[in-house]
């Protein structure tokens, strides 16, 4: 809404009479702490449904997944909210998000920049991990640090290993890169839909941790190439490699939790949990209009946005 219709709606509605200007002078700090508040304070007294969507968890006290959104604003505001820059937009908002699977209540729910990355994120909010919760994310949070301090917090994780770090295994010289060409020979050879074993990630750090992989479909794979080959004819990039080609072959998984807890054939399912987030992120952008701002100043956009997050966890409930 403009400050004008703003001002018409307090009119007729409510008896209020101000102008726009006075009104565009309540958008500032005051108001915005107020929000903030209010948003806390909802965030702290959630209910938790009575209704579970899990029986027996094995040993785990929460499921938390968590991802971040994002959408652009008037460049004015890029001092504030820096954006990606280059051939990005030069201002940008990102909320990050996550929730418990297991009791429905919101975990996190906070408004910073684009260039707050996702890997930023997950080591400055690390110590709101408890023990034997489960931790699902994308692998943009979840660098060797974060799973090292998950792991050292009696906590579990669920995520795909980084394409950049060395997975290694133990040979009898000491330790070796994991072969995924023999892998995916082997489990096509004796036509293997999942098969698991113990690696070590990093050269250095030789992070101990259970490795999941399952063939892809053949279709899905053909897709996966395909789509690899444009990109490295675009970029000018050389040929894909066998290694290459047989990661792509695979689906890869990491955690911590034992075979008890997750079961391979589980594994691919526990993960999937993490998509519901993305149609959480489409629900707001199509139902509550969050990302359709206009050119204002940064304290009347900060309040709407965080009165937008409160409606959001008013009906959270509703959508849980």
């Amino acid at each position: 809404q403009s400050l004008n219709d703003m001002s018409v709606t307090l009119k007729d509605e409510y008896g209020i009479e101000i102008r726009k200007q006075s009104l565009h002078e309540r958008f500032n700090h005051y108001a915005l702490a107020f929000l903030k508040d209010a948003l806390e304070k909802l965030l702290h007294q959630q209910l938790e449904p009575e209704s579970r969507l899990f029986g027996d968890l094995k040993g785990f006290n929460r499921i938390l997944i968590k991802d971040s959104t994002c959408f652009q604003i008037d460049a004015s505001l890029a001092q504030y909210y820096e954006g990606s820059g280059g051939a990005g937009s030069e201002a940008s908002v990102r909320i990050q998000f996550e929730y418990d699977i297991v009791s429905g209540r919101i975990h996190d729910l906070s408004v910073t920049a684009f260039n707050q990355q996702d890997a930023k994120d997950s080591l400055s909010t690390i110590e709101r991990i408890d023990q034997d919760d489960l931790i699902i994310r994308d692998l943009a949070y979840m660098g060797l640090q974060v799973l090292q301090t998950i792991q050292s917090r009696n906590a579990f994780y669920l995520c795909r290993p980084n394409p950049i770090v060395h997975i290694l295994q133990r040979s009898q010289d000491g330790y070796e890169k994991v072969d995924f060409v023999e892998i995916a020979r082997y489990m096509k050879t004796h036509h293997l839909n999942c098969f698991e074993k113990e690696v070590y990630l990093g050269s250095k750090e030789k992070f101990k941790t259970r490795l999941i992989l399952y063939l892809m479909p053949e279709e899905e794979y053909a897709k996966r190439i395909r789509k690899a080959q444009k990109n490295n004819k675009k970029k000018s990039r050389k040929p894909l490699s066998k290694e290459y080609k047989a990661r792509a072959a695979l689906n890869l998984f990491i955690t911590n939790a034992n075979a008890e807890q997750i079961s391979i054939d589980k594994v691919w399912d526990f993960y999937r949990l993490r998509w519901q987030i993305e149609l959480i992120f489409k629900n707001w952008k199509s139902i509550c209009n969050i990302e359709k701002v206009k050119k204002v100043k940064k304290h009347r956009l900060a309040c709407y946005i965080y009165a937008k997050l409160v409606l959001i966890v008013l009906s959270w409930q509703i959508l849980w």
